[in-house]
């Protein structure tokens, strides 16, 4: 009697497979840490006092918007914001928009000289701004608040600087006060910063006209702004993976000749 017998084939597992499993895992990796990184630099870019619009033209009134983020390692509140105005770029006119659960105090000093405002000279303006929070109403962890202020005429200068500070509840005081040197890395504390540019106008029209942007463009720059940020993370991210993939189309076609 006699058998016969049909060997099954061996099946010799490729060495690609998983050698592009491990390179598509260190894309992944490299690639999510990539995107990290970018998230993490543009949150502690965006977690500072700032103010928008960033530009105004000399001699128009504008509404400047001063956002005031909540840092504290602990969870302190924010309950008190000082702005202060330099006596040398004082603004003949300053108001403050009416926030529910604030209390604005305007503090006016009688200035070393007069200074000419538009067309007329001021010996007295305001040179602090002081909101004060009420009972519930703090800023808390994880949260920021906007205090709008109306002012003008912008006087002639390069920039103004709103040295501003930070009361938290457990007494901590932050004094956004560090001016940016050109070519230099951002302070710990940069100050908020007014660029005084463009021509000049004559700051007439409603009290918030002249030739400066109005609050509904100051909302639409600031979330151009952040939608332009998260589109350029997502680009970016999409951009690695895709080198990622090119690097193993390339392996693969050198394997296969």
């Amino acid at each position: 009697m006699s058998f016969s017998t049909t060997a099954e084939p061996t099946v010799i597992p490729s060495a690609g497979v998983p050698r592009r499993r491990g390179l598509f895992r260190r894309i992944a990796i490299v690639t999510g840490a990539a995107a990290a990184a970018l998230v993490i630099g543009a949150g502690t870019a965006m977690a500072h006092v700032s103010v928008t619009p960033g530009e105004v033209a000399p001699g128009s009134y504008s509404k400047l918007t001063f956002r005031v983020p909540n840092e504290s390692k602990t969870d302190a509140t924010t309950d008190k914001v000082v702005i202060n105005i330099p006596a040398e770029s004082a603004f003949a006119s300053v108001r403050t928009k009416q926030l529910p659960g604030w209390k604005a105090e305007l503090v006016k000093t009688t200035l070393p000289a007069p200074i000419a405002s538009g067309n007329t000279n001021i010996s007295e303006a305001v040179t602090q701004i002081i909101f004060t929070a009420e009972a519930g109403n703090e800023i808390a962890v994880g949260q920021f608040g906007e205090f709008d202020v109306s002012v003008g005429p912008v006087p002639t200068v390069d920039q103004i600087v709103f040295n501003t500070e930070q009361t938290y509840s457990d007494g901590t005081v932050v004094n956004w006060d560090q001016v940016q040197a050109e070519g230099a890395e951002e302070p710990e504390h940069p100050a908020p910063v007014l660029k005084i540019v463009g021509a000049a106008t004559d700051g007439h029209g409603d009290s918030h006209g002249g030739a400066t942007v109005d609050a509904s463009a100051e909302d639409h720059d600031s979330n151009s702004s952040t939608t332009a940020l998260i589109f350029g993370i997502v680009g970016t991210v999409l951009g690695l993976a895709g080198v990622g993939i090119a690097l193993v189309a390339v392996r693969g076609r050198k394997k296969a000749a």
